[in-house]
């Protein structure tokens, strides 16, 4: 008497931990595609952002030639701005 109500009590326990199992694995399939997903919105904002800033210096060196924007160049920026229709396409 002992054996079949020790198996359908194990079999109850497997089947209530199977769903929940399946569960983690699915929440951590969700969770390792949302981190990089977020990583690769970082590393866009971060181009865009380098972008803006070289395109902001180069019109800070049209206007003011002699500040200080225009002495310390583009340093910081990667790209520089000036392929991405930068301060060029402005005319002066």
């Amino acid at each position: 008497m002992a054996l079949p109500a020790y198996l359908t009590r194990t079999a109850r326990m497997r089947a209530r931990d199977d769903p929940a199992e399946m569960l983690c694995k699915r929440m951590i399939t969700h969770v390792k595609r949302a981190k990089t997903e977020l990583e690769e919105i970082r590393t866009r904002r971060r181009a865009t952002s380098e972008r803006l800033i070289g395109t902001y210096r180069q019109v800070l060196e049209r206007l003011d030639p002699g500040s200080e924007a225009a002495a310390a160049g583009h340093e910081g920026t990667r790209g520089g701005g000036a392929s991405h229709g930068g301060a060029e396409l402005v005319r002066w």
